[in-house]
């Protein structure tokens, strides 16, 4: 069957494929910590700037770099050793900044958004996960030892997703949300909070569960949610959703129309 053959291979090398969403959900963040400071400066009538920030008293901390704290406040990763917007190993610590000096609740409101915010954003997610998706089979199907085995001219979710109404591929992503957009909202919601148990969770290789930022030797149990994991391996984790909820989700509306 193409998709198990697809399936079977679709690993590490390829999941820079999902670098776009990720960048999606990096600006997002971005977005919504600058947006935080610019209410503030409504309230407060005085103009913060980046450097001038309330956050600043956090800065006499040896652990949170002022540098970080711009390049988070810019979306500007890409620039740096780490790929993930945070800096990993001391993660923690930046989310309790943002939170003390900013009033948000929580790490997950700060990385996600709150469930507003996630329903205006996900179906543009949707859709770019879609894509990725369709690169990364196209990919798949396009590599050297697949080329004797598939010679299928559509790729999977192509050949699902011409089961709804559209003139192209992204007008058929956006039928599915429309149709299933509760499923999605709801898949995404376990997605981000890490309760599935490992299958998708943000950090999936156990070895790197001190990406968490959590002090001293402690190990992180998978198992549990842990909001401290943020963007780590996000491109992994993206690939994962969309070989796992993001194809359910799919099937299931055809299932639906039928």
């Amino acid at each position: 069957m193409i998709e198990q053959k697809l399936s079977n291979n679709r690993r590490a090398e390829y999941v820079d494929i999902f670098s776009e969403v990720s960048d999606t959900i990096f600006q997002l963040c971005s977005d919504r910590i600058n947006n935080r400071i610019g209410f503030l400066e409504q309230i407060s009538g005085n103009k913060i700037t980046q450097e001038q920030t309330a956050l600043s008293k956090s800065f006499t901390r040896p652990d949170v770099d002022v540098g970080a704290i711009n390049r988070i406040l810019k979306n500007n990763h890409k620039e740096g050793k780490n790929k993930f917007l945070f800096p990993v190993l001391s993660a923690k610590k930046y989310y309790l900044a943002f939170q003390e000096e900013l009033g948000f609740p929580g790490p997950y409101e700060i990385l996600w958004g709150t469930m507003s915010e996630i329903c205006n954003y996900l179906p543009t997610i949707f859709v770019k996960l879609c894509q990725a998706e369709c690169r990364l089979e196209k990919k798949l199907m396009s590599d050297k030892e697949s080329n004797d085995q598939l010679t299928e001219n559509m790729t999977p979710i192509q050949k699902r997703l011409e089961n709804f109404s559209g003139k192209n591929f992204e007008d058929q992503c956006e039928d599915v949300y429309r149709i299933m957009r509760v499923s999605v909202l709801e898949d995404w919601v376990i997605f981000t909070t890490n309760q599935t148990e490992n299958n998708f969770a943000i950090v999936e290789n156990r070895s790197e569960s001190e990406v968490s930022g959590i002090e001293g030797n402690d190990k992180v149990n998978d198992s549990v949610p842990n909001e401290y994991r943020g963007f780590a391996e996000i491109n992994r984790s993206l690939c994962s959703f969309a070989e796992g909820p993001l194809l359910r989700i799919i099937g299931q509306g055809i299932y639906d129309k039928k």
